[in-house]
């Protein structure tokens, strides 16, 4: 009677990347419904989707120029060197259009373990107010449907000296008195949703008997601060991307907004810096006074 011998084989393969995105409104893992794909910015490449692990990562395997990384089965990192590591560039796509697409590169393989930004954010460096990275944060589509209990601003952009949409700018909105900012961007028709939370409010305590002459919460206002990022000039479209990189979205300076309209030149008013007003329970439409469209005009120019 002839033996039969199993043998088992493993194969151990090291993951290059890893990304944990997150929903900077919410302040919360984004874990399903979105496409992730990455392709070598040198090559011709097809691009390689990303799969989802079960904590919610979206993981590459299988990326082109990287076949040696990723047999690299030793504990810590692959012993590359930086000029010979490979520029990677990463899409992502929302399938529920809660997200607005985003483009941004990564060299590859990591100088660090753990899942991309996992060290160090970017984004910090340009938004302090924003926490330590918990992933890589996705800015709200105009059509996401508002969480309960959000504030919303929006707006429509427009570049004052050309008439087309202001694409791809960078909107900061500061509650004013306070040290919170939050942070959007513009579809490429101009369009900007900044969600969120409404600031806390102080009612007052009164004493017994019970009587309250404040302001109820649906009377509640907060000034707002309001500052574009806007510089098309340096925006980097990489491999014929029709959606610029990411850091060179935030790497805009800031535009010159037209905060109120005159068919005479000299009578308008530019300013870097807009107010408006947030009323609880009320989208805030930010747009240049007495334009005739609901629209917010602004200029790369710092003097108009």
């Amino acid at each position: 009677m002839a033996e039969m011998f199993l043998f088992s084989e493993y194969r151990t393969l090291f993951t290059p990347l890893g990304i944990r995105f997150w929903d900077s409104v919410l302040d919360t893992q984004v874990s399903d419904n979105l496409e992730v794909t990455a392709v070598p910015l040198i090559g011709d490449s097809l691009p390689t989707r990303a799969f989802r692990t079960p904590s919610g990562v979206y993981a590459f395997q299988g990326l082109p120029q990287l076949s040696d990384v990723e047999s690299f089965n030793s504990d810590g990192i692959p012993p590359v060197h930086e000029s010979e590591k490979i520029t990677y560039i990463i899409q992502v796509n929302d399938l529920l259009n809660r997200f607005l697409p985003v483009v941004f590169s990564v060299r590859l393989p990591l100088s660090y373990n753990g899942v991309y930004l996992s060290q160090f954010s970017p984004l910090q460096a340009s938004t302090p107010s924003i926490s330590p990275a918990s992933g890589f944060y996705l800015f709200s589509s105009p059509m996401r449907s508002i969480p309960p209990g959000m504030a919303v601003v929006r707006a429509t952009i427009v570049d004052q000296n050309s008439g087309q949409p202001a694409s791809f700018a960078l909107m900061e909105v500061q509650i004013a008195d306070t040290p919170f900012t939050a942070y959007g961007v513009t579809q490429k028709n101009g369009s900007i949703a900044v969600i969120f939370p409404y600031p806390s409010v102080n009612f007052p305590v009164s004493t017994s008997p019970q009587t309250y002459s404040g302001v109820m919460l649906e009377q509640q206002q907060w000034e707002l601060k309001i500052r574009v990022k806007y510089q098309p000039s340096v925006l980097n479209y990489p491999k014929k991307s029709t959606i610029p990189d990411f850091k060179s979205i935030i790497d805009q300076s800031f535009g010159t907004l037209c905060t109120q309209w005159s068919e005479i030149p000299a009578e308008r008013i530019y300013e870097t810096q807009s107010s408006d007003v947030l009323n609880y329970g009320c989208e805030c439409i930010v747009k240049t006074q007495n334009a005739g469209k609901s629209e917010l005009r602004i200029t790369a120019e710092t003097t108009p």
